[in-house]
């Protein structure tokens, strides 16, 4: 587990999280950038609760407050265990570049299946894509999308 904390400047909430599943997903030049300002106070240690913000109501509760109180001057921070991220990478090493191919795909996926509306549908997508490889998704509007690699070759890598 990386530890990490969102903290709400002048007195507002804060939350401590697990900041792993942005590192397992996490392109070299964002850890390059993490590693350069310390794990801390930068919009690169800012990133990784954005991207946790999807997955930790606590981290998302935290940013709510923050939007739904606006006031001058009032923003955040974000602290990653230096330690437990450098114990982490040490322990995970690269490649990243195939990291950053996969994230893409999720997120260009996620936000075409967001238009999909019977779930039912989407569960067998979900399934074919992860069993078989390229899934063609077609949308209400009839326009499509093919995700993930058509290349065997490609997929073994």
């Amino acid at each position: 587990m990386i530890k990490a904390k969102l903290t709400i400047d002048n007195g507002g909430p804060n939350t401590e999280f697990d900041a792993t599943p942005f590192f397992e997903l996490a392109s070299q030049q964002q850890l390059d950038d993490l590693k350069e300002c310390n794990y801390r106070g930068n919009y690169a240690a800012d990133a990784v609760a954005e991207f946790c913000r999807e997955i930790d109501p606590k981290v998302e509760a935290v940013f709510k407050w923050h939007e739904e109180n606006p006031q001058r001057d009032v923003g955040f921070e974000v602290e990653v265990n230096q330690e437990d991220a450098e114990a982490w990478l040490a322990a995970n090493p690269g490649p990243r570049t195939e990291r950053i191919e996969a994230d893409d795909a999720i997120v260009r996926l996620t936000e075409f299946l967001r238009e999909v509306a019977d779930l039912d549908d989407l569960a067998k997508l979900m399934a074919q894509f992860i069993a078989d490889g390229p899934v063609q998704v077609y949308d209400e509007n009839g326009d499509s999308e093919v995700f993930g690699t058509t290349d065997k070759n490609e997929a073994a890598k």
